[in-house]
């Protein structure tokens, strides 16, 4: 049986997302830094393979499968999405301090936290909520 919005997902799989929030997946997804066209980590799953790398917000990829971003660019788009988002890649990364660490993640079972960062902001004297959040799911109401 097949979702009614999708024609590649299973009733049971989509089921699974929306209404437990589990996926399969690394935990993170990634977003091109317009500044340098530099490609960084946009947001990273608590209970997730990314999560336990030890990723966050803002890292910079600097390699994939052993080839430099520069080489990415300039090459197959489709290899390199497809790289990216396999089941098992390696993956070269520097954070905000500039320390260059290589990490192999895994897809594995995730569990989707929505809301990805919460603060409360003083602005004129004011406590204001402040909330990122990702994604309309079941599990949202609970966050």
């Amino acid at each position: 049986d097949a979702d009614i919005f999708s024609f590649i997902t299973s009733k049971v799989e989509s089921r699974a997302l929306f209404d437990e929030g589990n996926a399969l997946g690394k935990g993170l997804d990634f977003s091109l830094d317009p500044r340098d066209t530099s490609l960084r980590v946009a947001f990273v799953y608590k209970t997730s393979p990314a999560a336990s790398a030890g990723l966050y917000r803002g890292v910079k990829v600097s390699a994939l499968n052993g080839k430099a971003m520069k080489e990415w660019i300039f090459g197959d788009l489709d290899a390199f999405v497809n790289a990216l988002y396999s089941e098992t890649a390696e993956y070269t990364f520097v954070d905000t301090n500039g320390v260059q660490t290589k990490r192999t993640l895994t897809s594995g079972n995730i569990v989707i936290n929505t809301v990805l960062h919460s603060s409360i902001k003083n602005i004129n004297g004011k406590k204001v909520g402040y909330l990122v959040f990702n994604s309309f799911i079941n599990t949202s109401k609970q966050e």
